[in-house]
């Protein structure tokens, strides 16, 4: 019940009553008492004593409406005290929800953030799922579409990176070969980093089946393209490799690029800048499961052997 409507009540009845009251009072006061011819055994009664009657009667309906607007006040008042109560409530909930919605947003991205983190030794391993229902929903789009991996962190404080990839093709290699890109994308820390970026990306596709015949490229940054420079919005426009590997190769029983209706990327991102005779050895490497730390000083141990 709202205040408005309370006290327009509790008025409105207050008039109803006191109206009534005085139309029975003028009723009384113009309206004469007839006389009647009453047998000699009966004693007439005078209009003085009805009058009286009369007007106690209304005197006790007067002591009942004051009662009943009395009664309607202190319900009144009550109310009042339960909506004021009420609103501070729905005051203090109301900042509570939006405390909550504060917590939840900072949650969120500290969780997406914790995300980046889990990979930030310059390598990020990506699984992709459904390949299968995601390669024909590429071949029944009207134009190339693409999948973009979760972003990662080259370090603790590094670039913020993600892989981009074009199951059916991109543009004009569309329908013949699978297309693999790198994004950068702005991070928390890129004040602090030197830019362009400048270290090389080698990108690994897993073939799984017993000829380990992985597909390796390796990106090295152009250092005047805008792919490579600091980003001034969220990412910036991806560069790669448009031919990464044959669609017939790709969904060929032969290889295991797709098992279980899966697929295995790896991106590692080359700090120490190998030469490339290293790459057939790193591939042979991935076959192991060694910690990234491993693999650098095996890198170094057979690039040392070779000299």
């Amino acid at each position: 019940i709202r205040r408005e409507a309370l006290q327009d009540h509790i008025i409105s009845s207050s008039i109803e009553h006191l109206q009534i009251l005085a139309d029975v009072c003028s009723l009384f006061q113009n309206q004469s008492i007839p006389t009647y011819s009453q047998p000699s055994s009966i004693h007439p009664i005078s209009s003085s004593t009805i009058e009286n009657f009369d007007i106690k009667s209304l005197q006790h309906e007067l002591i009942k409406q004051t009662e009943v607007i009395e009664q309607l006040r202190l319900e009144q008042k009550s109310l009042q005290s339960m909506l004021i109560k009420r609103e501070r409530d729905l005051t203090r909930v109301s900042v509570d929800l939006q405390l909550f919605k504060g917590e939840l947003c900072q949650l969120k991205k500290e969780f997406e953030l914790s995300k980046s983190y889990i990979h930030n030794d310059g390598t990020y391993l990506w699984r992709i799922d459904n390949i299968q229902q995601s390669f024909r929903n590429a071949k029944n789009a009207s134009q190339s579409t693409f999948i973009n991996s979760p972003s990662f962190y080259t370090s603790r404080y590094g670039y913020k990176i993600s892989l981009k990839l074009y199951l059916n093709g991109d543009k004009t290699v569309r329908n013949e070969y699978l297309s693999l890109y790198i994004t950068i994308m702005r991070g928390e820390y890129d004040s602090l980093l030197n830019w362009p970026f400048k270290y090389p990306i080698t990108l690994c596709l897993y073939d799984r089946n017993s000829k380990q015949d992985h597909v390796i490229h390796t990106i090295t940054p152009d250092l005047y393209s805008d792919c490579f420079q600091q980003p001034k919005m969220d990412a910036n426009k991806s560069g790669g490799i448009p031919e990464f590997c044959p669609l017939w190769k790709i969904y060929n029983k032969e290889f295991g690029y797709v098992q279980q209706d899966t697929m295995y990327i790896k991106a590692f991102v080359d700090f120490n800048i190998y030469p490339t005779k290293i790459w057939p050895y790193w591939t042979k490497l991935q076959s192991y499961g060694l910690p990234t730390n491993v693999e650098h000083m095996k890198l170094k141990e057979q690039l040392d052997n070779e000299k």
